[in-house]
């Protein structure tokens, strides 16, 4: 089978959607499968690469950074990816590619499968002065690009929710995002964590809670500060791994709180991608404070590294945390401190509660994803035959996104 995945974000970005994307394309491919990646370049010039396409596109950072917005390509530079001819193709963003890829699911008469990633209700800060008038927005784009679709893949039942009650009425699958095991659960490098400890400047004495992942707003990184703070004086460092645009206002944040004395927060800003996997070694339990969660890999990822989640309240977590046994779903930040020093001062109950990570993290294995993901290609392109295509047009979709706008 020849899969074309598209996505306004890819490598060398670093984050959730890229990180399932190669985690797809890798599994699709150890199956036998033929995947190609198209996606936007950094430059104004389209052109063919090693892995696929890219098309040109300009930089949309002043709306968010990393972000780039795709432009005359839309009609003109998808010819060679039409010839390729796939089988079906896999959307993951819903803005430039998506207008590419409608138009070849529709020159080829294939199914167009959309994984939808992210929580636009939690971005619209960045554009709209209203989270109501973000949320109307948001509600009537989504429906409007699901029709462009014959299914969605949702990564967990808060997100399937979600798009329902927006009023999406296409065939939603719920399929839990994969993470590589193996690449997460090697056995930890004693040396590895005394050497990026003392690099760091963690004191020898101190627990450590991290946080792994992009340092923005959404994420919420000022909450476990704020727990931080309230645990005073125990030895105890919150590291933050990871860059992204709060970081400046965070660094702020923990410097007038003075928990930048004695290593109380600690920044260690952007990480190679091919390093990140190391840095939860460092770890005794993995804090997360988001509650704009789509899939939350990072959860996957640290259980893998056999720590116990100690997170703020949120639907996604429903499926991983099993409460006492590998983390706690915390309803206020005072809750959380209660949970955290009450996990970190009990080291055989915290290796217990990493050990059971461990174990229920192999639901999320990246080859049952695969393999879940291959069989709904296999349904629809099935469907698609018999059915023929329901797909909203290209042309419907953009005069429907103009009437609402």
């Amino acid at each position: 089978m020849k899969v074309l995945i598209t996505s306004d974000l890819y490598k060398p970005s670093v984050n959730g959607v890229v990180t399932s994307i190669l985690n797809l394309k890798e599994g699709l491919e150890k199956r036998g499968h033929e995947v190609k990646i198209l996606t936007l370049g950094d430059t104004l010039r389209s052109k063919e690469t090693e892995e696929g396409y890219e098309l040109g596109s300009i930089s949309g950072g002043k709306i968010y950074q990393g972000v780039r917005i795709g432009g005359i390509h839309l009609f003109g530079e998808v010819s060679k990816a039409i010839e390729w001819g796939p089988d079906v193709v896999h959307t993951n963003c819903e803005f430039s590619t998506f207008i590419s890829a409608l138009r070849i699911a529709h020159e080829l008469q294939i199914p167009l499968v959309h994984t939808y990633h992210t929580v636009y209700e939690d971005y619209t800060q960045y554009v709209l002065p209203g989270k109501m008038t973000g949320k109307t927005l948001v509600k009537e784009f989504t429906k409007i690009i699901a029709r462009g679709t014959d299914g969605i893949i949702v990564p967990t039942p808060k997100i399937e929710q979600m798009l329902k009650d927006y009023g999406v009425k296409m065939q939603l699958f719920v399929v839990p995002t994969g993470v590589n095991l193996h690449k997460f659960s090697s056995i930890r490098n004693q040396e590895f964590i005394r050497l990026k400890r003392q690099e760091l400047g963690i004191p020898e004495e101190n627990k450590i809670m991290i946080s792994v992942g992009r340092v923005a707003p959404e994420k919420s990184l000022d909450k476990l500060i704020d727990t931080r703070h309230l645990m005073g004086d125990v030895p105890v460092t919150l590291l933050i791994v990871g860059g992204g645009p709060a970081e400046e206002d965070l660094h702020r944040q923990a410097e007038e709180l003075r928990l930048l004395e004695n290593k109380k927060v600690v920044f260690t800003g952007m990480i190679d991608p091919e390093e990140v996997h190391s840095y939860y070694q460092l770890g005794d339990v993995f804090a997360c404070a988001s509650t704009s969660e789509t899939q939350g890999l990072t959860y996957y990822e640290a259980m893998a590294c056999g720590l116990p989640l100690i997170c703020l309240q949120d639907e996604c977590l429903d499926m991983l945390v099993e409460e006492g046994e590998n983390g706690y779903q915390c309803e206020s930040i005072e809750q959380l401190k209660d949970c955290l020093l009450d996990s970190l001062g009990q080291p055989e109950k915290l290796q217990q509660m990493g050990q059971k990570s461990a174990m229920k993290v192999q639901e999320f294995d990246n080859d049952l994803f695969c393999q879940r993901v291959e069989q709904i290609y296999l349904d629809l392109i099935e469907q698609n035959e018999k059915d023929g295509n329901t797909k909203m047009s290209i042309h419907s979709v953009l005069e429907k996104i103009h009437d609402k706008l």
